[in-house]
């Protein structure tokens, strides 16, 4: 798994999951009765662990979740800035900055259980990084309410026909978008290398039970990858395009400067 995940970078790192099955996506048929009759159980212990993940991750998912669609509309009203969409803009945002706020998160020892130790050692998987996923989880949403802060002082003590200000408001708008979509691949494919042990049932179980509803942790263009090393490389592109957006970032911010 990455080093980047685990330590603190240029952008606080966003470590969280995601998973979809090896048969999801539209590569793959729609499972009928049958496929799914036919599907070996999965055991006890696999079921619990299932459990703890989905309590430790979707609330993980719904903030990321409420924070993206915030920046979605920030970033719409510095495309477009007008009076109805400042205001809109703020209801959104504060609407999430609250839901995000109020989220219940999970703590490693409340959630697991020894079934589901159990199955992560059989599995060959990290208790100890499943325990980071759960009190990173915190550290998330800080970065968010303070993300928002920032844009909710834009969008209440700044006026936007100045054209220094909107240009330096658009830019940071746009800038935290991109970021943001691609730690929600960079999250799919650290989950992915977490993960690749599974059997191709207990995916299966998971996509059921844990990650059919999920939002923000579900791009549309991602694959899961069938070896642990291939998911790293795909996590390491996803580092590889956030440091050209900085880049890109830092050059438009030197263009502003200087103007």
């Amino acid at each position: 798994m990455s080093e980047k995940m685990k330590s603190p970078g240029v952008i606080p790192v966003l470590l969280a999951v995601l998973l979809t099955a090896v048969t999801a996506g539209s590569c793959a048929p729609a499972e009928t009765g049958q496929d799914r009759a036919d599907r070996p159980a999965v055991s006890e212990e696999m079921k619990a662990f299932a459990e703890a993940f989905k309590a430790m991750y979707i609330p993980q998912d719904d903030m990321a979740s409420g924070y993206t669609e915030a920046l979605g509309a920030i970033e719409e009203y510095a495309l477009f800035p007008t009076d109805s969409g400042r205001e809109q803009a703020a209801e959104i945002l504060r609407k999430s900055y609250n839901a995000i706020e109020e989220t219940e998160l999970a703590e490693y020892g409340s959630v697991i259980s020894e079934e589901a130790e159990a199955f992560m050692e059989e599995r060959g998987m990290s208790a100890a990084e499943f325990s980071a996923l759960c009190a990173l989880g915190e550290t998330d949403r800080q970065r968010y309410l303070d993300d928002l802060e920032r844009f909710e002082w834009y969008l209440e003590e700044t006026d936007l026909k100045d054209e220094t200000t909107a240009d330096a408001f658009q830019l940071e708008a746009e800038y935290m978008s991109q970021v943001q979509s691609e730690l929600n691949r960079y999250m799919y494919y650290a989950t992915n290398e977490f993960l690749a042990a599974l059997e191709e049932n207990e995916l299966e179980y998971m996509t059921d039970q844990v990650f059919s509803g999920l939002d923000a942790y579900a791009p549309d263009d991602v694959r899961w990858q069938q070896d642990a090393e291939d998911a790293y490389q795909k996590q390491e592109e996803c580092w590889s395009r956030i440091s050209r957006i900085q880049e890109k970032m830092e050059e438009e911010t030197g263009k502003l400067l200087s103007e």
